[in-house]
């Protein structure tokens, strides 16, 4: 990964999904733990922030060698992302999360790769679903005509953002207060790559998929 890059994993140990929170069982390991291993191939420990107002997950980041962020527990998440990005030295962060498992460190040099040889107009990336389904809007057909078939191959695709991976500078964190910036880059994922966990019934889908994910992808 480029020198000039810092990797900020937020976490928690007990959220609304589960009591463990990211420190819950992962195949043999934990979603953090898993997270952390994956970035290690692709990053050094010492770019690598765990930001959170957990003692315990300070521990194990500590365990593990790498950094740690004391950030405030708030549901707010302009303040958080202030407090987690502001003494970092880096020029530009990758935001990323436990709760996106199948992002592999493949995944993570890619997108770094990307990153930097955005075209002129974007400042930033942002990882997405690209689904060319029928939508509705406020029960309008949003990319659709009602009254005429049209096969899904010549649908306007839509792009469902998975919260998997933002990329763009510390500046623009500290301004903006949110994960990317004005004019964001989508970066099209696959289904498994897109999974994000968001509830018990996301996890427990997660924990059966992993067998496809050796098959194609290291950690």
């Amino acid at each position: 990964m480029n020198g000039s890059v810092a990797v900020v994993i937020p976490a928690l140990d007990k959220n609304q999904y589960y009591p463990e929170g990211d420190l819950v069982k992962f195949g043999d390991t934990t979603l953090l733990e898993w997270k952390i291993s994956q970035l290690l191939g692709v990053a050094n420990r010492e770019d690598i922030f765990i930001a959170t107002p957990s003692d315990k997950i300070i521990a194990l980041a500590q365990d593990y060698g790498v950094e740690s962020i004391r950030r405030n527990d708030t549901s707010d998440s302009t303040r958080w992302i202030l407090e987690s990005v502001k003494s970092i030295k880096k020029d530009v962060v990758l935001w990323t999360h436990a709760t996106s498992p199948f992002i592999s460190a493949g995944d993570y040099g890619e997108m770094m790769k990307k990153f930097f040889d955005l075209p002129d107009g974007y400042d930033s990336l942002m990882t997405v679903y690209k689904e060319s389904e029928y939508i509705f809007f406020r029960n309008t057909p949003l990319n659709f005509n009602v009254n005429t078939y049209e096969s899904r191959k010549i649908l306007e695709p839509v792009y469902r953002v998975t919260n998997g991976c933002y990329i763009t500078s510390k500046e623009s964190y500290l301004q903006n207060r949110k994960y990317f910036g004005d004019s964001p880059y989508y970066y099209a994922v696959d289904k498994l790559t897109s999974l994000e966990i968001k509830d018990v019934d996301h996890y427990e889908m997660a924990t059966s998929l992993l067998s496809m994910y050796f098959k194609v992808k290291e950690i």
